[in-house]
């Protein structure tokens, strides 16, 4: 978890302000000795169904190769997602501004896929253990309620300014890693898969993958809650012709053996400030003369790589003439599609 929010320190928010849990009084017991396993929500075959059927992700998940700010990059897909982010909580001592580190390695959620109120995206918020805090496991909203009131954490989070992309699958879901931004072998995860990492829920463990943080874009103030912003996808064709992707078309175009290419172009990269996972897919029509990742029988190579080869401005969208035919909706569903970081897997 650490990767995540150590990466966050820089934003801490200058407010501390209250999570969003309730006024009741939890019973005792959801505080749970120092070293106690938590059980798998993946034991209980209805929860892990629920998982299973709601995570937007096959048993494997494809890294998918496009391109981004004019060079070619690595994606992957988890599904359609929604665009607002709930509360996750994580412990730590010390000082934020100085000496500090984590009193636990696992964070703590309400929502799986399945629940109503799920999203992959989290407002991140830290409580401070108190001198009495000895290792005790504290696995659910309501534990943290039932350690405020045993003087176990302190009674007022600070909220960090940005949100965190995690999200929640079945614990035998694996990530496609270890390519490179030129697609050749790494060394990440074993044997090129990433399992996904535990995380606490309603006093349970489940498991998520933890991406980079985002900062969150000031159209709405933190108390109101985080809306992650939206951007685009833009998936090429040429006239009368299938979508450039070999993951819509199920058909190998440049010859590798696989079908996870794709001539999909990013207007952000990772490397932007204006960088977001969540992205609205729009089908573009390019000219029929117009080399892609077939003609070069390469994914790294294709003519148009990137915003500026398509479109002259932003919303709304004004099309490069000679470059772009037609461009049209493809559909109303978000994707959470975060970008391979430059230094492979996450």
């Amino acid at each position: 978890m650490s990767r995540l929010l150590l990466a966050l320190l820089p934003l801490v928010a200058a407010s501390c302000l209250e999570p969003q849990v309730g006024d009741d009084v939890p019973p005792r017991g959801l505080v749970l000795p120092a070293g106690t396993v938590v059980e798998s929500i993946y034991d209980y075959p209805e929860m892990a169904e629920q998982v299973a059927d709601n995570d937007g992700v096959d048993n494997v998940i494809p890294m998918l190769s496009g391109f981004a700010g004019g060079q070619p990059m690595r994606f992957w897909d988890f599904g359609e997602a929604p665009q607002n982010a709930a509360p996750i909580f994580a412990l730590y001592r010390g000082d934020l501004m100085g000496e500090w580190s984590f009193a636990s390695d696992i964070n703590i959620i309400d929502s799986i896929p399945g629940d109503d109120n799920y999203t992959p995206f989290w407002s991140i918020f830290l409580f401070e253990v108190t001198d009495d805090y000895q290792d005790e496991v504290i696995p659910s909203f309501a534990a943290i309620e039932e350690a405020i009131e045993l003087g176990l954490l302190k009674p007022e989070p600070t909220q960090i300014e940005a949100y965190s992309n995690c999200p929640v699958v079945h614990r035998d879901v694996r990530l496609m890693v270890g390519l490179d931004e030129n697609g050749d072998d790494d060394d990440g995860g074993e044997d090129g898969f990433l399992a996904p990492i535990p995380v606490y829920y309603q006093g349970k463990m489940a498991t998520y993958y933890d991406f980079a943080r985002n900062p969150i874009h000031h159209e709405r103030a933190l108390e109101d809650g985080i809306n992650v912003p939206i951007s685009h996808q833009f998936i090429l064709a040429r006239p009368g012709e299938p979508l450039l992707s070999e993951v819509r078309r199920g058909v190998d175009m440049t010859g590798d053996g696989d079908t996870r290419d794709t001539n999909n172009i990013f207007p952000d990269s990772l490397a932007e400030d204006s960088y977001t996972p969540l992205r609205h897919s729009w089908r573009v029509t390019v000219p029929a003369t117009y080399n892609s990742i077939d003609s070069s029988q390469d994914e790294l190579v294709a003519d148009f790589a990137g915003f500026t080869d398509l479109f002259t401005a932003d919303d709304p969208l004004v099309a490069k003439d000679g470059n772009v035919l037609a461009y049209e909706d493809d559909g109303p569903a978000l994707h959470n599609m975060p970008m391979q970081s430059e230094r492979g897997g996450l």
